[in-house]
């Protein structure tokens, strides 16, 4: 898995991934709109990075796009396919390290050019650590 940091440099996965694990808890713990908010900026912020590698003003590749394209409310749509993907891999008794590498692998996924903003993805595993896999997915215990 490739990701990259704002300023578009490759991102050693390994190292992200511990930094990741020992920031859980420090954070504070946001909510899940205040986490929709991040997701929907950093969606914006990595789409205007990614049309700037291809030469394009954000307002130019946007009309590229097809009309009904926005960037508005995309940070909810964000969060509900990251839901979708932790909840079709984790189970309650997942461990930290799994929901950090399946948020990677989701992020990876869903923002443009694979751009990772630390802190906002600290928020994310933050969050769901507080709430439990278990919660933000309604399944059961495994035994």
């Amino acid at each position: 898995m490739l990701l990259f940091n704002e300023a578009r440099q490759q991102l050693d996965v390994d190292k992200l991934k511990a930094k990741l694990l020992a920031g859980i808890n420090e954070a504070e713990h946001s909510t899940e709109q205040e986490i929709e908010t991040l997701l929907g900026d950093y969606y914006g912020r990595a789409y205007a990075g990614e049309a700037k590698e291809y030469n394009l003003e954000p307002a130019t590749l946007q009309s590229h796009l097809a009309p009904e394209f926005s960037l508005g409310g995309v940070g909810q749509k964000i969060f509900a396919k990251i839901k979708h993907f932790i909840c079709g891999v984790l189970t309650s008794g997942s461990n930290a390290t799994d929901i950090v590498d399946v948020i990677l692998k989701s992020l990876a996924s869903v923002i443009p050019g694979g751009v990772i903003v630390e802190f906002i993805v600290q928020k994310i595993i933050n969050y769901i650590v507080k709430i439990g896999v278990g919660k933000l997915c309604a399944v059961p215990a495994t035994t």
